[in-house]
């Protein structure tokens, strides 16, 4: 179980259907901020979500407040969201967010056809910075 007192930063990354919808952007920050009041927008499609006192006032975990950010987006406005969490604001978190590619293989009869999308193994990485166990 993770301390009330540690710190956890939330990177969320909005697939939002085109990339200049500023008031679909606005909308979606409005939903973070109805999860916790310090949200960090990240032009055009992402913002940093400080979820350490949302996580007593919830009474849940980095990973559900984050899956309740996914649920929120999706309902409200169809938009899907990838999710990250950390102790801090760092590029290993975006990365984390950034999307799958798809695979190709070679064009063979048995492999003809449209590409597929690896999923990832989960959704939610638990990274750590130097020195934490």
């Amino acid at each position: 179980m993770i301390a009330m007192t540690e710190r956890r930063i939330l990177h969320a990354h909005w697939h939002l259907p085109r990339n200049d919808d500023k008031d679909l952007y606005a909308q979606l920050l409005a939903v973070a901020e109805g999860i916790t009041p310090r949200v960090q927008a990240i032009e055009p499609d992402a913002a940093h979500l400080d979820i350490t006192g949302a996580l007593r006032y919830w009474q849940r975990t980095p990973e559900q407040v984050a899956a309740l950010l996914r649920l929120r987006t999706m309902a409200l406005h169809s938009v899907q969201t990838r999710c990250a969490v950390a102790p801090n604001r760092n590029r290993r978190v975006r990365r984390a967010c950034t999307p799958v590619l798809p695979t190709a293989g070679p064009a063979t009869p048995t492999t003809a056809g449209p590409t597929t999308w690896r999923p990832e193994t989960a959704s939610l990485p638990r990274l750590r910075g130097k020195g934490s166990q």
